[in-house]
């Protein structure tokens, strides 16, 4: 561990006289302490020190070009440790330090429940030595035991995998392939199995599942070594807040470790496709939201009241490109199927089905329309999430004419009205035949399956007798004839 250099002395003997009169019997040889000289202490100040040598923080071969601490050169003078006079004294330990690095940890996903792949680079300003346990520690949200929310998901293991990041690197040489991962301290322990060099950076990666825990602010990831527990050292990492996630398949922002974000809808809105009475009407939904539902995860949409189409638990959806069966519930106009495939994240998928309009008008349901997704979190269920009715035009078929606004929102079915009416006669001579002229014009489509009549009301006065009248010109009245009756009080 960490020392200065301490104290020196040199014992030596100081010779009072020739060695022969010490030892007669054995002349020319050296002469015990005891016997003719006394010991001395040479102070550290009386040594010749080196006051000059300053030791080189060392050099390394810069495999992968680091922007941080590395020029681009193949060999390089890494800028770690400290470098003083007084490096040369003898026995002057420096302590170890993780060298500073900008981007040290980041993570691959903020979803909740997902395989999070962490990855980590770390230097020392020391080699440590074989059989050094490193340690990361903060991989948990809390400390509460009885709080499963408080740990990743990814049980307790003796050998959870550890990679290199890259081929290039020597991560696995020296730290081995598996570490040591406790749960519930969220800490895992990894064993050198040679010596490091010190200044090298060694980026490796490892899997742990994030919790069900739907909103967790980003942790604090500390790594620690050192050769003995009075020897320690440790360092916070830098996060890289520019590395890429899976949200929206690569959004930067979301790097910093153990954020997991909370589930929302990114776009939910709803729209019909026309506003005609007794007429099919096709209700449309849009969604995406900021992580990833998985495939069979149900959907509901709420609110879609007042329509003639009964409870069905078969109903006929388009989801996300594919065709599915839906549990529809008139009543309460809601519709519950399941997603036919995974739904990426930020990735749109339109939903639609049919339902069959009143024949009488009527606005848009005022208590507005929702929709939800079955996950563990609130944030994604109906009550949390209104759908914004769109307001363009052009989301209504071009089968419909003179749209409005009002009309794009689901069952606003409009109230049939006469656009056109007027009447008039081919001759005005007595007792002679007279065609009358009708126009109608109606803003609502009209089919002969409605059964709808049309009376006209008024003409009295007339010669002609009841009876059934031959009708000309339009081929949608049924059987080309009306009923004629002239003794009915407005004729």
């Amino acid at each position: 561990c960490v020392q200065p250099s301490p104290v020196v002395c040199i014992k030596a003997s100081r010779i009072n006289g020739t060695c022969a009169a010490c030892n007669p019997d054995t002349p020319g040889q050296m002469c015990g302490d005891s016997e003719c000289g006394q010991c001395i202490s040479i102070s550290r100040q009386m040594l010749d020190r080196d006051f000059l040598t300053v030791f080189n923080s060392g050099s390394l071969d810069n495999a992968f070009n680091y922007p941080v601490k590395y020029t681009d050169s193949t060999e390089v003078v890494v800028s770690y440790g400290s470098v003083e006079l007084g490096d040369a004294y003898p026995l002057n330990v420096y302590n170890g330090t993780f060298i500073a690095l900008s981007n040290q940890i980041s993570q691959s996903t903020p979803f909740p429940s997902k395989d999070n792949t962490i990855q980590v680079t770390i230097a020392t300003s020391i080699p440590l030595l074989n059989g050094t346990e490193v340690t990361v520690s903060g991989l948990r949200f809390c400390t509460e035991t009885s709080n499963t929310d408080c740990y990743m998901n990814t049980l307790d293991s003796p050998a959870l995998a550890v990679e290199d990041i890259t081929e290039a690197t020597t991560f696995a040489a020296v730290f081995g392939t598996t570490g040591k991962w406790n749960r519930e301290l969220g800490t895992l322990i990894l064993t050198l199995q040679v010596d490091s060099h010190a200044g090298r950076q060694y980026p490796f990666k490892f899997v742990l599942q994030n919790p069900s825990s739907c909103d967790q602010d980003p942790q604090t990831i500390r790594v620690q070594a050192g050769c003995c527990p009075e020897c320690m050292f440790h360092q916070d990492l830098a996060p890289d807040l520019s590395a890429t996630t899976d949200v929206c398949s690569g959004e930067a922002g979301y790097g910093n470790p153990l954020q997991i974000i909370k589930p929302e809808f990114l776009t939910k809105s709803i729209w019909q496709s026309t506003p005609y009475p007794c007429r099919s009407n096709r209700i449309y939904v849009q969604m995406s939201s900021n992580v990833d539902l998985l495939q069979s995860t149900s959907i509901t949409i709420k609110g879609v009241t007042g329509t003639t189409t009964e409870s069905s638990t078969l109903m006929a959806v388009k989801a996300c490109g594919a065709d599915v069966t839906g549990n529809w519930t008139q009543g309460t106009g809601q519709l519950v199927f399941a997603l036919p495939s995974l739904l990426a994240a930020c990735t749109a998928c339109n939903v639609s089905w049919v339902v069959t309009n009143p024949c009488c008008c009527m606005n848009s349901p005022s208590a507005g329309f929702s929709i939800g997704a079955d996950v563990t979190c609130n944030s994604l269920q109906p009550s949390a999430n209104e759908l914004t009715v769109m307001e363009l035009l052009d989301y209504l078929d071009p089968s419909v004419v003179n749209k409005t606004v009002a009309e794009v929102a689901p069952l606003a079915v409009r109230c049939p009205e006469w656009e056109q009416y007027s009447i008039g006669q081919s001759s005005k001579v007595p007792c002679g035949d007279n065609v009358v002229h009708v126009t109608l014009a109606l803003n609502t489509p009209i089919f002969a399956a409605d059964g709808m009549t049309v009376t006209l009301s008024g003409l009295k006065h007339s010669r002609t007798i009841e009876k059934n009248l031959t009708l000309l010109g339009h081929a949608a009245i049924r059987g080309g004839a009306g009923q004629f009756h002239p003794t009915e009080s407005n004729g």
